[in-house]
């Protein structure tokens, strides 16, 4: 083969590589000489929005609900002795209303009275024992002293009957104690400011220590509890409720139209209806403003 065509074989086989080393030495250049590029941050321009001053301000809730009121407190009126009644007020009657204190009933007290006669004889009786008793002991005591035997024995001084005398006046005394006590129980007061409920006796009747007389509710105060969602619920005051009160108005459903009383919300009672999944919150009225209304009430909490 001659020389020539070989060295143009060779040279058209280097063409490409040497095209090649020649591009990467030029990139090399560029890039090692190329200028610096300078970043800027990109502009954000601010959305465009309305605005406006805030005021702060006591925003006032409403919640309505309804129930039915009931006394705080309320109890059955009993006697602590036996007796046939020989007196009863004209307002013992259902719905009768009594101030703390006043006279109710009265159990016929002549047992009693005779009771407190017999008690006082024991403890003139027991006194004047006692003072023989002592006089007797001092007269033994002077007796000794001039024998001069030495020292006396308790029994020769009659510190035992002296001792037993003085047990025996307590004794009568307070058994006296005891028999004013039943006298004064014969006459029976009303223990609160409250309304007769129910009466179970009267005048003749006899009744025995215990026996039920009255049912008596509390005219102080009464409570009304409300069952509220638990949407209405968040909307009360929880703090304010327990340390002051929510301020209820209770308007009757059956009583004079437009009539309005004041109270408040005191307490929720903890729990939840399983029922109704409600919440139940307890509201104190003044009981004299509602007696002569039915127990059934529209209630506005605020």
């Amino acid at each position: 083969m001659p020389a020539k065509s070989v060295k143009e074989r060779i040279s058209r086989a280097l063409l490409p590589v040497a095209v090649l080393a020649a591009g990467v030495c030029a990139g090399a250049v560029v890039y090692t000489t190329k200028p610096p590029v300078e970043e800027e941050p990109p502009e954000i321009k601010p959305r465009a929005v309305n605005t406006m001053a805030v005021e702060v301000r006591a925003v006032s809730m409403t919640v309505a609900s309804q129930g039915a009121m009931e006394a705080q407190q309320a109890v059955n009126l009993v006697p602590q002795v036996s007796g046939a009644i020989t007196w009863v007020s004209d307002k013992f009657v259902n719905g009768g209303m009594f101030a703390e204190g006043e006279h109710i009933l009265q159990i016929d007290p002549r047992d009693y009275e005779l009771a407190v006669v017999s008690a006082e004889a024991r403890v003139a009786d027991a006194a004047q024992q006692l003072e023989t008793v002592r006089a007797q002991a001092e007269q033994a005591a002077a007796e000794w002293k001039q024998l001069d035997r030495g020292t006396p024995t308790a029994l020769a001084l009659r510190k035992p009957q002296l001792a037993g005398a003085e047990a025996a006046l307590k004794s009568a005394e307070a058994e006296l104690v005891k028999a004013r006590l039943q006298l004064e129980r014969t006459h029976i007061s009303a223990p609160f400011n409250g309304i007769i409920i129910a009466k179970q006796v009267d005048r003749g009747q006899f009744v025995t220590s215990g026996s039920q007389l009255a049912e008596i509710a509390s005219a102080d105060e009464m409570e009304i509890r409300l069952s509220l969602p638990e949407r209405e619920v968040v909307k009360l005051d929880q703090q304010k409720m327990r340390d002051q009160g929510l301020k209820v108005r209770l308007a009757s459903l059956t009583g004079e139209p437009g009539q309005i009383w004041e109270g408040l919300v005191v307490r929720a009672e903890g729990r939840i209806d399983p029922k109704t999944r409600n919440t139940v919150v307890v509201a104190q009225l003044n009981g004299r403003q509602l007696l002569a209304q039915d127990g059934v009430s529209r209630l506005t909490i605020g």
